[in-house]
């Protein structure tokens, strides 16, 4: 695995399922892709603590249907 292949999974998907195999390998010996890493998963935690905050009075449902019609 090289550098582009990580940085395009690590766009992809979450941080976790970079935590094994050959993506994890790979972080472990590229100083710059683990930095990368270590940066996309504090913003993740972020974004869950700003989205675990937030609450809505519309139900999901209703959501899904106006954006749908957008």
């Amino acid at each position: 695995m090289n550098c582009d292949d990580y940085l395009a999974m690590l766009a992809t998907v979450p941080v976790q399922e970079l935590e094994y195999g050959r993506a994890r390998e790979h972080a472990a010996r590229c100083h710059d892709c683990d930095r990368v890493t270590r940066v996309v998963a504090e913003r993740e935690r972020n974004m869950l603590v700003a989205f675990g905050a937030v609450r809505s009075d519309v139900p999901a449902a209703r959501i899904a249907a106006s954006a749908r019609t957008m």
